[in-house]
């Protein structure tokens, strides 16, 4: 919660400011629990309330579910699509069909005809049910009432003028089906459920009824008729099928015998013979076609070699370089030789020089070994032109002998389509003639199986206990209802409450400690009496607190001028004021009271007393100190407010008052001042500047809380010396649901509060 005044001064001028609150101490103590714990605590407040509603929707739900007829669900278990016991028929000849997904749901589908159902109510006679039978029904008196009724009762009867315009044909017309034996039908089909069950093959049954027995009966009977009726249609399915395959399997067999004759009278007149796969000259133009690649490759690679040699023969030394030189035994004898005679001449010159008559024979046979090389080379280059010669001779040949092929062919493709035509009808007659035949053959073995596609798994029991109502869900969700209602209806409370309601709050609002909590009187006309009759009560040690509080803040002595404060009227502070009077005047303390609320006084109504001469008059200079003092049988004594008016409010913020209260401190060691309320006067902004303290006071669940805070906001505007809160008129018996466990009003009866 936030603080409000957090970081504005509570005391003007040379006045110290109160001592640390222990509040303060004990801040982390008391917010440990954080917002979850006081959400908690607010609703342990009011936990009688969220019984209460707890408790009354579990009671409205138990009424609703005793006052429900009980029914009873019985579930049989049914597997369909049995792959051993499959039978054929006119659509399983032309295609055949599993069990998939698609056909358990259309086979749930089935379970739920009208015509099923009806053999059902036939077989358990549930015509003469009550349940299911509308007509033997006691109507209620919404039925009665029924506009659907009230129609019908204003309709002619059939044989009111309509059988007199009655044709002579509508007597062949088709018969009406029973609309009682209908709403049979529509009954027991409300009362069925049809689930799969997940991914299998296998189909729950369940029937609901208000009778055990009958709700099996229902189960066991629809799973056993809907056999018999798949049996009894799947062998008649059998029986059509047969004959359908017998009637059509002659004529596709003459069919097929037609087809396979065309297809080989007109292969033979076109000479179309085939091989494998294809024509005998489809298959020559795909050899061909490989040839001529492989040739074509051949071209290219003697062409590249051609054209490499004939750049390289211009000398013997890059001659040499090429490959087929260098696969040439001898022009590598050659170039060894070559190696040898120049290394020779090397040594020659060397030794005898160039010019030696040596040299000229060593240079001879150097040039006579390139001349061999240059020779050899060309040798080759020869034997490559005559390869790139012959493999493009090869290839136009392969290429003149395949346009020669495609030419022949392209007069062959008319009558391949044609034939590729009788061919596809001939083999599309062999591939029906042998599913049909298959299937004759199916049907021959399904016949004598006689068996049906769905077996019973699981037979219905008579269920022990009624399925509806759900007793327990309803209870359970009345319960989990309930108590969130009553959590919703809490916290709504919670929020609309805009008061005070623990020491705790005000603390944590205000920055300010709670000096004490007041318990509220039950007889308000005996509040002024009450801490003399009863010292020991709890509002008497609450007020004794107070006092106590007040004096022990007070360390050296200074302050005796109190001044009680409130945001509006009926704060109680009047009240507060003359009881702390007469505690401190008990404990041995010279007190007086002053009563500065001209608009609304209250201390001498307190005290049975006529309001003559008081503060007023005294500040007018109209009577002495003596004249308007009055003494309680407490010994405390009290200065009306007198015959103060409008006029005279100047003179409560005039000097004269500053100095009545520091004569009056001179003969008494506590002056207690009842102020006006803060928004009412604005003259208790003055007295707040005159006076050592000043106690707030707050209305326990009374005051709002932005109307409580602007009061206080305007004193501490004014830097009043605010000691701290005392909150008033609080039920105890309530504001222990707000406080924390370990409070010190815990101990008997004593007071609530903190001391500062």
């Amino acid at each position: 919660m936030r603080n409000d005044f957090a970081g504005l001064p509570t005391s003007i001028g040379d006045r110290r400011n109160p001592p640390t609150p222990y509040y303060e101490l004990d801040a982390a103590y008391r917010s440990q629990g954080g917002e979850l714990a006081e959400t908690l605590r607010k609703l342990w407040r009011r936990k009688g309330l969220i019984l209460a509603i707890t408790g009354g929707t579990v009671a409205v739900a138990l009424i609703v579910a005793t006052q429900i007829t009980p029914r009873y669900t019985a579930e049989a278990q049914l597997r369909v699509g049995l792959p051993e016991a499959r039978l054929t028929n006119i659509q399983s000849v032309m295609a055949g069909q599993g069990a998939d997904t698609a056909t358990v749901q259309s086979e749930g589908y089935s379970l739920q005809s009208r015509e099923l159902v009806g053999r059902v109510a036939d077989r358990l006679a549930l015509d003469k049910s009550p349940e299911f039978n509308p007509a033997l029904r006691e109507p209620s008196l919404l039925d009665r009432v029924h506009p659907a009724r009230l129609v019908a009762m204003l309709r002619p009867r059939p044989d009111q003028g309509s059988s007199a315009g009655q044709g002579p044909g509508d007597a062949d017309a088709e018969p009406q089906s029973d609309p009682k034996r209908e709403k049979v039908i529509n009954s027991v089909l409300s009362n069925i459920g049809i689930e799969p069950m997940g991914r299998s093959h296998v189909i729950a049954i369940r029937t609901d009824s208000e009778n055990p027995a009958t709700a099996a009966s229902i189960a066991n009977s629809l799973a056993r008729t809907y056999i018999e009726e798949k049996m009894v249609r799947g062998l008649e399915a059998t029986d059509r099928a047969d004959e359908w395959l017998s009637r059509h399997i002659s004529s596709l067999r003459k069919q097929l015998e037609e087809d396979e004759r065309a297809v080989e009278e007109y292969r033979r007149t076109h000479g179309l013979y085939m091989s494998r796969s294809d024509t005998i000259t489809a298959q020559q133009l795909a050899e061909l076609n490989t040839q001529l690649i492989i040739a074509q490759a051949q071209k290219a690679e003697a062409d590249a070699r051609l054209n490499q040699a004939k750049s390289l023969s211009g000398s013997a030394e890059t001659g040499a370089t090429m490959p087929e030189a260098l696969h040439s035994p001898l022009i590598q004898a050659l170039k060894q030789q070559q190696s040898t005679v120049q290394r020779r001449a090397a040594e020659l010159s060397t030794r005898y020089g160039p010019k030696h008559p040596s040299m000229g024979d060593v240079r001879a046979e150097l040039k006579d070994i390139r001349d061999k090389i240059r020779g050899e080379v060309a040798n080759l280059t020869a034997g490559l032109r005559n390869e790139a010669a012959t493999a493009k001779a090869r290839y136009e040949a392969l290429r003149s002998n395949m346009e020669a092929i495609k030419t022949e062919m392209g007069q062959d493709n008319a009558s391949t389509i044609k034939l590729r035509a009788l061919e596809r009808e001939a083999e599309a007659s062999r591939a029906l003639f042998q599913q049909f035949l298959e299937r004759s053959k199916e049907t021959d073995v399904q016949r004598d199986l006689r068996q049906s596609d769905a077996r019973i798994i699981s037979h219905a029991a008579v269920p022990g206990s009624p399925s509806y109502p759900p007793t327990m869900l309803l209870l359970t969700l009345a319960l989990v209802g309930g108590a969130v209602a009553g959590i919703l209806l809490v916290l709504v409370l919670d929020q609309l409450d805009s008061t005070f309601r623990t020491d705790d709050e005000i603390e944590e609002r205000t920055a300010l400690p709670v000096l004490s909590v007041i318990p509220r009187i039950a007889r308000r006309q005996l509040a002024k009496d009450h801490v003399m009759k009863q010292p020991t009560s709890e509002f008497s040690e609450a007020m004794r607190k107070l006092e106590m509080t007040l004096r022990l803040s007070d360390k050296e002595g200074k302050a005796k001028v109190v001044m009680m404060a409130s945001a509006v009227p009926n704060e109680g502070k009047s009240g507060i004021c003359l009881s702390l009077a007469r505690i401190a005047a008990a404990s041995g303390l010279n007190v007086i009271v002053i009563d500065c609320d001209w608009r609304k006084p209250q201390l001498h109504s307190m005290m049975d007393k006529v309001n003559g001469q008081g503060v007023g008059d005294l500040l007018a200079g109209r009577v002495g100190p003596e004249d308007v003092v009055y003494r309680d049988s407490s010994g405390a004594h009290m200065i009306f407010a007198g015959q103060l008016r409008p006029r005279h409010a100047h003179l409560l913020c005039s000097d004269r008052m500053r100095h009545l209260l520091q004569s009056l401190t001179k003969h008494y060691d506590l002056v207690l001042v009842d102020t006006p309320p803060v928004l009412v006067g604005s003259e208790v902004l003055y007295l707040s500047q005159l006076v050592d303290k000043a106690v707030y006071v707050i209305r326990w669940g009374h005051t709002r809380r932005d109307v409580a805070m602007k009061g206080l906001r305007q004193l501490l505007d004014m830097r009043a010396p605010v000691a701290g809160i005392v909150l008033s008129q609080v039920d105890t018996r309530r504001y222990h649901r707000y406080v924390q466990y370990g409070d010190d009003s815990s101990y008997r009866g004593a007071p609530m509060g903190r001391a500062a």
